[in-house]
C-alpha cells in the first residue's frame, strides 16, 4: 500500500487522550530517533488512537494559541515506534498554512523520525488566515484532513 493511499482511508477513533502542555512524551506519541519533541508549556498538546481495517495510527494535535501556531501529525504505529505519514501546520510568523506527506510504498516510510532522511516527502503551501484553534476544534481539522470518521459529541476531550 502506499503511503498516501493510508492516509486516505477511513479511520475511526479507538482511544481518546487527555491533553497535556509542554514536551511530548515519548509514550504518547513514539519516535525512536527522536529524543523529544520539545514545546514550551504554551503549547497544549493530545494524542488520539485510531485505526483503519488494518492499522493502528497515532494523530497528535498540538497548538499554542498566543502565537497562532498548530500542528496535526498522523503515524503509523510499529510496535513501540511509529512512521509519521502526514503533517499539517500553521506558523503565523514564517510559512502559514502548509502540508507535508510521504509518498511511495507506506512499508519504506522512515520510522522513528519526523522527517524522512530519502527525500520521500512532498510539501504544499496553502493559503488561509491563521486560525486562533481551541481544545473543542483542534481534533476537528486534523480528523478532516486525515480521514477520521468524528466520534458523537465533543472533541475536545
Amino acid at each position: 500500500m502506499k503511503a498516501l493511499a493510508a492516509l486516505r482511508t477511513k479511520k475511526v477513533l479507538v482511544e481518546p487522550g487527555a491533553w497535556h502542555s509542554g514536551n511530548v512524551t515519548k509514550a504518547e506519541f513514539p519516535l525512536a530517533h527522536v529524543t523529544k519533541l520539545k514545546l514550551s508549556k504554551a503549547w497544549h498538546w493530545c494524542v488520539h488512537k485510531v485505526q483503519d481495517d488494518e492499522r493502528e495510527y497515532r494523530v497528535l494535535v498540538a497548538f499554542e494559541p498566543m502565537k497562532s501556531q498548530y500542528w496535526a501529525w498522523l503515524g503509523v504505529t510499529y510496535g513501540s515506534d511509529q512512521a509519521v505519514i502526514a503533517r499539517v501546520e500553521f506558523h503565523a510568523s514564517h510559512d502559514g498554512w502548509h502540508c507535508h506527506w510521504k509518498t511511495g510504498p507506506l512499508a519504506e516510510v522512515s520510522r522513528g523520525a519526523v522527517k524522512s532522511p530519502h527525500g520521500n516527502e512532498l510539501r504544499h503551501g496553502c493559503s488561509g488566515e491563521p486560525k486562533s484553534v481551541t481544545k473543542s476544534e483542534a481534533f476537528g481539522l486534523a480528523y478532516r484532513l486525515f480521514n477520521v470518521a468524528p466520534p458523537a459529541g465533543e472533541l475536545g476531550l
